[in-house]
């Protein structure tokens, strides 16, 4: 397992335990996903966390080409990518099951391109109704 020391707290093994995993700010409102994360090299030449990378652009970076094909066509489809959204160390309150944030990291991190994207898909018929 790649354990990584991770900013003063316990160790956690990103893929597992952080990566992909539900950003809230309070009140549980939903931000986004981890889409990747910031690594900076320590002078004693261990990896540490700096900051949660959060959009599409970010999520475009870790996957798969077909995968990251699609990513593309989808940010063009809906107005073009947008940078990803970093979100510094510092505003993670609580890792547990979700990631918690500051509201003013929640705030920062909200995504144009899901936006635009949930406005896309609202247009489609069908798509606002519960599966039957």
């Amino acid at each position: 397992m790649n354990w990584i020391e991770w900013h003063g707290r316990d160790r956690i093994d990103l893929g597992t335990q952080l990566l992909d995993r539900q950003i809230t700010a309070p009140e549980a409102e939903p931000v986004g996903k981890v889409d990747d994360v910031e690594l900076t090299r320590r002078p004693d030449g261990a990896l540490e966390v700096t900051a949660l990378l959060v959009g599409t652009s970010a999520l475009c970076e870790r996957v798969p080409q077909p995968t990251r094909w699609l990513l593309r066509l989808g940010m063009r489809l809906t107005g073009g990518p947008d940078s990803p959204r970093r979100i510094d160390l510092d505003d993670v309150v609580d890792v547990k099951s979700d990631v918690e944030v500051t509201a003013e990291a929640g705030e920062a991190a909200a995504s144009p391109t899901e936006r635009r994207f949930r406005a896309f898909v609202e247009r489609i018929p069908g798509a606002g109704r519960a599966g039957s």
